[in-house]
C-alpha cells in the first residue's frame, strides 16, 4: 500500500502520512517521500495528533493472527477501531475513512455459491469475531447519528508477492508433503492480491461520493483447490505431491488438538478454522464493487509465479533443513 501511495497522484498536492512504530519503518517512508508519524491504535491521543487535518484515513491495522488471546484481538482491532473513530469524529477535517475488514465476518459455513454484502454475519474465529466488531463499531456509529463518511472493503486471505504468512506456509507444506487434500480438493478457494486491493481502497477514495456509507466484497481470484495446488506443485517440483485425506477424520483430529491445547496451555497448529479454510468453499460476489469500475488485475497464476519468485529472490525458498 506504501508503495502505491508514494506513486498515485491522488495525492499529488498534500503530504501522506503513513504510522511508524520503529526506526527502521521510519527511513523506509521518508526514502519513499511520505511523511512518517509515530502512533498507535491503543493510543487515543496520538491518533487524534497522526489524524489532524487530513482528508482521507486509510486503515489496515489490525493484530491478525491465530494465536493471540481474545484479550489482545480486541483491544487492538476492536477498541483500536473505536479509538480512530473517536479521532475521525473529533477532528475539524472530518476524514474519509477507508477502512479493511475482511470477508470473515461471515465465517467459513457459507454456501457453495458466491455470496453478496448483505450475507448475515457469522465469524468462525476469535480474529474473524474481532474483524466483525470492527465493522460493527462504524455502523453503530452510522446508526447513532447518521455519519456516513467511510467506506469498507472486505477483502479474502491477501496472498502475494513478501507474503511470509499463508503463501510461505503453502509453498513450505506443499514441499514436506504436509498439505493433505480433502475433499478431493473441489472446494474454492478465494484470495486477493495486494496490488489489487490497495487499487480498491483507492478507487474507493476516488469515488467517496458513491460509496459513502457502503461496504465491499472483494478479490483478484477464485479456484478450486485442487487447481491451486496443482499449479504449485508444477511450479516448485516437490518430492512427493499433496496427499488426498479423508475430511471427517482431520475435522476429528482438530477438535481432539484443541482440547488437548486448551487442557496443557500449548499452541497447536491443527485446529478447526484451518482445516475448514481448506476443506470448505468460500466464495464471494464481488459484482457490487466491479460496477464502480473495479477489475482485479492478478489472476491465480500470476500470484503464484510472483510470491514464488520473490521468495527466490531472497533464498526463502526451498525451505533449508
Amino acid at each position: 500500500m506504501v508503495d502505491m501511495l508514494a506513486h498515485d497522484n491522488l495525492f499529488e498536492n498534500g503530504e501522506c502520512r503513513v504510522i511508524v512504530r520503529t526506526p527502521e519503518s521510519k527511513s523506509s517512508i521518508i526514502e519513499q517521500g511520505l511523511v512518517p508519524i509515530k502512533a498507535d491504535l491503543t493510543d487515543p491521543d496520538s491518533l487524534k495528533i497522526a489524524i489532524k487535518d487530513v482528508d482521507v484515513v486509510f486503515n489496515l491495522a489490525a493484530l491478525a493472527t491465530d494465536w493471540a488471546s481474545k484479550k489482545e484481538l480486541f483491544k487492538v482491532n476492536v477498541e483500536g477501531m473505536k479509538n480512530l473513530l473517536e479521532a475521525c469524529l473529533d477532528t475539524n477535517s472530518d476524514p474519509f475513512l477507508v477502512h479493511t475488514s475482511s470477508t470473515g465476518v461471515y465465517g467459513h459455513f457459507i454456501p457453495n455459491t458466491p455470496i453478496d454484502e448483505n450475507y448475515r454475519f457469522n465469524p468462525t474465529s476469535i480474529y474473524q469475531e474481532s474483524k466483525y466488531y470492527q465493522e460493527k463499531a462504524i455502523w453503530d456509529v452510522q446508526a447513532e447519528n447518521g455519519w456516513t463518511n467511510f467506506g469498507i472493503i472486505r477483502p479474502p486471505s491477501v496472498v502475494g508477492p513478501r507474503d511470509m504468512k499463508t503463501m510461505f506456509g503453502i509453498f513450505k507444506a506443499v514441499y514436506e508433503q504436509k498439505f493433505p487434500i480433502m475433499r478431493k480438493g473441489e472446494g474454492y478457494l478465494t484470495f486477493i492480491h495486494p496490488y489489487d486491493m490497495c487499487s480498491a481502497l483507492l478507487l474507493l477514495v476516488e469515488k467517496r461520493n458513491q460509496v459513502r456509507g457502503q461496504a465491499y466484497n472483494l478479490k483478484s481470484f477464485e479456484c478450486k483447490l485442487i487447481d491451486f495446488l496443482d499449479y504449485i506443485v508444477k511450479k516448485i517440483n516437490p518430492p512427493k505431491p499433496p496427499k488426498h485425506i479423508n475430511y471427517r477424520m482431520v475435522y476429528t483430529m482438530a477438535v481432539l488438538s484443541e482440547i488437548y491445547a486448551k487442557l496443557t496451555g500449548k499452541h497447536t497448529t491443527l485446529n478447526r478454522y484451518r482445516v475448514t479454510k481448506f476443506a470448505l468453499s468460500r466464495r464471494y460476489n464481488d459484482h457490487k464493487i466491479r460496477q464502480l469500475g473495479f477489475e482485479p488485475q492478478k489472476s491465480m497464476k500470476t500470484t503464484i509465479d510472483e510470491s514464488y519468485n520473490w521468495l527466490i529472490h531472497h533464498n526463502l525458498f526451498p525451505p533449508h533443513p
